[in-house]
């Protein structure tokens, strides 16, 4: 279980690691390219300013749209782990039983319904 929730916290850093190199790249890019761009064609400041930041706007969106795409997955495959985990201890382990009831406007009921071996069945005289 404790293997499990380090393994869900590394991988939520992934996204964050993931940026850090863009955030130093995509600027460089266009900024090298506006130099270029004004040493080759002759344009001027302002129009390679403005090819500039929207570039970095477009490329940073992408990324963000890329990243937003795999913390879903993450998060996707994290709900799916934990009840598969909640399954396999409640109905595997403790023999018990899920039920879920769910009603628009009013939420939704879980019911865990466990065996209690203490408790024996009704005594017959």
């Amino acid at each position: 279980m404790i293997q499990l929730l380090v393994l869900i916290v590394s991988l939520l850093g992934l996204p964050a690691r993931n940026l850090l190199p863009f955030a130093i790249g995509v600027p460089l890019l266009p900024g090298w390219l506006c130099l270029e761009w004004q040493s080759t064609f002759g344009f001027k400041q302002e129009l390679c300013i403005g090819m500039m930041v929207v570039t970095i706007i477009v490329l940073f969106a992408f990324i963000i749209y890329g990243n937003a795409v795999l913390i879903n997955c993450i998060d996707t495959e994290r709900k799916e782990a934990r009840e598969k985990i909640v399954e396999l201890l409640v109905v595997q382990a403790l023999q018990g039983t899920i039920t879920v009831q769910s009603l628009l406007g009013e939420g939704t009921t879980f019911t865990i319904e466990l065996p209690n071996p203490k408790v024996e069945g009704p005594e017959e005289s």
